[in-house]
């Protein structure tokens, strides 16, 4: 994941969220486990799939876990 995640360009912050996404955390679990809101958590992963242009969750964990 984390080489994907470089490769396209993502934070540290955008990382720690798609790692939770992996995990399958909602986006309530992810702002609560990171201290801060859903509106932000969903704020981040509308930049995340820009980035890696997906645009769905499982896209999601599906590009970040193909080498």
């Amino acid at each position: 994941i984390e080489r994907n995640a470089k490769l396209y360009g993502l934070s540290k912050r955008e990382i720690e969220i798609v790692y939770l996404i992996c995990e399958r955390l909602t986006y309530r679990e992810i702002g609560n486990k990171l201290f801060i809101s859903e509106r932000t958590v969903d704020k981040h992963i509308q930049n995340i799939f820009g980035k890696v242009l997906i645009n769905s969750r499982t896209g999601l964990v599906k590009k970040m876990n193909d080498l």
